[in-house]
């Protein structure tokens, strides 16, 4: 029997817990985002992005499967969750193309991939995942509004959620690789590595939850064991719904980010005199527009070694 006669509750509360986590993790990094000015830079406005389309994607966790009965609350669930999970995905992979171009190109490239970067998410991304209303390949399945199980409905699946999450997980593993490869640390600051190793994290979330959905859906196909089936989606989708928890684990484990929020009081304080701190915040964090950052000067530094 298994999960057969409990399914419906006890599975939707386990992802209702876990869709709170992420949704609190993920307010935890917007308003700290928001109300400490010293953490505005490039590199977090990022994770603030991620952090906003985290806390949208947990909401959809929550809505309990009477009201995804209703129709046109299912499909409009179905489009936001998986339009703001991508968006999240990319988001967070984008981060170490902004250490490639740094590391090979120039600041200038930043800014045009960035330029790229939100218009494919803001524009291209929506229209991506409206078409498949046309082919009516949304649907409540399980507990989740999603894709069909159909031909077509697994089509629009791999060729606009797995196919482009798989290609970006690609370009950021090969992106990193480089970097760690051209980089010679012993000309870089240990505050700057510790940066560079927490960056990485963000992208190895989204390569866990593109791992797990990818195991669940192979498992699906070739796999008759229910309870197998069961389990191991009640833990995907937990892992997804807090994901936004795992981000902030990682936003407030940054030794910058700590060390900001431990002296604010002090900034607040002594702000007529807050040249030196200053700079030895931005000296913590990384702004990508800022030349002066100590991750740009290593990393431009570097590429004649």
């Amino acid at each position: 029997m298994c999960f057969q006669l409990i399914n419906s509750e006890i599975t939707y509360y386990i992802q209702f817990g876990a869709g709170i986590f992420g949704i609190f993790g993920a307010l935890s990094i917007i308003i700290t985002y928001i109300l400490v000015k010293q953490i505005r830079s490039y590199y977090f406005k990022l994770v603030f992005y991620v952090s906003i389309a985290d806390v949208i994607r947990g909401l959809t966790f929550l809505i309990p499967k009477f009201l995804l009965k209703n129709r046109s609350i299912c499909l409009a669930t179905a489009a936001v969750s998986n339009y703001f999970a991508m968006f999240s995905a990319l988001m967070a992979l984008f981060l170490s193309v902004i250490i490639y171009q740094v590391t090979f190109k120039s600041i200038e490239n930043v800014q045009k991939y960035h330029r790229r970067c939100l218009f494919l998410i803001l524009f291209f991304l929506p229209i991506a995942y409206i078409l498949p209303f046309i082919t009516a390949s949304y649907a409540l399945i399980d507990l989740n509004c999603t894709f069909t199980e159909d031909f077509i409905g697994n089509m629009w699946r791999l060729g606009i959620f797995y196919i482009p999450g798989w290609t970006m997980i690609i370009i950021s593993i090969t992106a990193y690789c480089k970097v760690y490869k051209k980089l010679n640390f012993s000309f870089i600051d240990e505050n700057t590595k510790k940066l560079l190793y927490k960056v990485a994290l963000y992208p190895l979330v989204v390569c866990v939850l593109f791992i797990l959905l990818t195991t669940l859906r192979i498992i699906e196909i070739f796999a008759y064991n229910f309870c197998t089936i069961e389990y191991l989606s009640m833990i995907t989708m937990c892992a997804s719904a807090s994901q936004g928890f795992w981000n902030a684990l990682i936003f407030f484990s940054t030794p910058s980010v700590r060390r900001i929020l431990c002296k604010r009081n002090d900034y607040e304080s002594t702000i007529k005199t807050s040249t030196i701190m200053s700079s030895q915040t931005s000296q913590a964090s990384l702004n990508i527009s800022d030349a002066s950052n100590p991750l740009i000067k290593d990393c431009t530094s570097m590429q004649r070694f």
